[in-house]
C-alpha cells in the first residue's frame, strides 16, 4: 500500500505538469472523457478554431471536444501549430473506487 506522502507527492507533480502544459500557448491538453477528447478554457477556444468543432463558452468551464473516432482526422491540423498531451483513464470506472489517470 502506498503511503499518503507518496500520493501527495504524485498529486503535486501531476498538478505542476498540468499547470505547465496549460500555461503555454503552444500546448493543448486533451482529457479523454467518455467518447470525447476534451480541452478546457483557452485551450478549448484554440482547439475549436483549429478543428471547427463547437466551443461551448457558456459552460463552466468552457469546453471543446473531439470524438475519439475523429481524432485522426483533426490531429494533423492541431500538430501543425501546437503540441498535444493526452490524459486518459488507466482503469475502468466500474472496477475501482479511485480513477487512475496518466498523462502522456
Amino acid at each position: 500500500m502506498r503511503k499518503q506522502a507518496d500520493v501527495a507527492s504524485e498529486v503535486n507533480a501531476l498538478t505542476h505538469q498540468v499547470n505547465t502544459l496549460t500555461e503555454s500557448t503552444d500546448n493543448i491538453l486533451l482529457f479523454r472523457i467518455g467518447d470525447y477528447h476534451e480541452a478546457f478554457y483557452a485551450q478549448a477556444e484554440m482547439l475549436s478554431k483549429i478543428t471547427g468543432e463547437t466551443y461551448h463558452s457558456r459552460r463552466n468551464p468552457p469546453i471543446c471536444g473531439i470524438r475519439y473516432d475523429q481524432l485522426e482526422k483533426h490531429l494533423p491540423a492541431i500538430l501543425k501549430t501546437h503540441n498535444v498531451a493526452f490524459c486518459e483513464s488507466m482503469s475502468g470506472y466500474h472496477r475501482v473506487s479511485r480513477i487512475e489517470r496518466k498523462t502522456t
